[in-house]
């Protein structure tokens, strides 16, 4: 398994969001990726997704710098 940064990430696929995503993320943690939606901001996208660490299944919407993002291929 690898790590890919700066990239548009891909249903399915797990990143980690943390401080360099946005300055509203105070911890990193692994987020569930369902689906990517363009956002009015360039460089910024907001995913669509689940904490596949944690019990609870609700999808939730992130809004994140593209740059910021670490993807686990």
């Amino acid at each position: 398994m690898s790590a890919v940064c700066g990239e548009l990430p891909r249903a399915g696929e797990t990143v980690l969001i943390g401080p360099s995503a946005g300055p509203h993320f105070a911890h990193s943690y692994w987020f569930r990726v369902s689906a990517v939606r363009p956002s009015g901001e360039s460089g910024w996208v907001y995913l669509d997704g689940i904490d596949p660490l944690t019990d609870d299944s609700i999808e939730r919407s992130l809004f994140v710098r593209i740059e910021g993002l670490v993807i686990r291929r």
